[in-house]
């Protein structure tokens, strides 16, 4: 394939003789300019430490981060398995964790047995946070989403109460003349 290509003009047979290409001298050039690459980034590179079991952590949740503790290190490399506040067993890399000397509060009926697989969250739609940083999923918070599920599949003016309780207007939709016609289900 090193060779060049015939065409309709005189050339010497020689050159169209192609070349041997020596597969050890390519490897071993790639191999030298990966220690060069190696050596770079080793200059500013740092040794990444250990985690150890019962240490204090925060791991990354979204751009947020969150208290936890490790509770095993697994056999795979820079893994842990970690419970986080809520109680909730989670497999994390030692990228999205971080040292801390916060303590996760952990409320005993959040706690899940080591058994259980499902995970107990709330339902991000109907959860209000109140400012005292509490989470609150009380009465009003579950009217608040039956109202906002009743405003999709009608065309009433509901008022719709936010998180600090005010409330306030959301725009009534009507659905298109030319649609009377027609029924359908939301």
């Amino acid at each position: 394939m090193n060779r060049k290509l015939r065409n309709k003009l005189p050339i010497a047979q020689r050159s169209l003789v192609g070349t041997k290409i020596k597969r050890n001298v390519v490897h071993s050039k790639l191999i030298n300019k990966q220690n060069v690459f190696k050596s770079y980034y080793d200059k500013k590179a740092k040794e990444q430490s250990l985690l150890k079991v019962n240490q204090n952590v925060t791991i990354r949740k979204g751009d947020s981060w969150v208290p936890a503790i490790i509770v095993k290190i697994c056999k795979e490399p820079r893994s842990y398995l970690i419970r986080n506040d809520k109680g909730q067993m989670l497999r994390r890399n030692s990228n999205h964790i971080r040292r801390s000397s916060i303590k996760p509060i952990v409320s005993p009926n959040n706690v899940l047995s080591d058994d259980d697989d499902d995970e107990n969250t709330l339902d991000d739609d109907c959860e209000s946070v109140l400012d005292n940083g509490k989470s609150n999923t009380d009465e009003g918070d579950s009217s608040r989403c039956e109202e906002e599920s009743e405003d999709n599949a009608g065309n009433s003016h509901i008022s719709v109460n936010d998180a600090n309780g005010a409330t306030r207007p959301k725009r009534s939709t009507r659905m298109p003349g030319r649609f009377n016609d027609f029924f359908y289900l939301l």
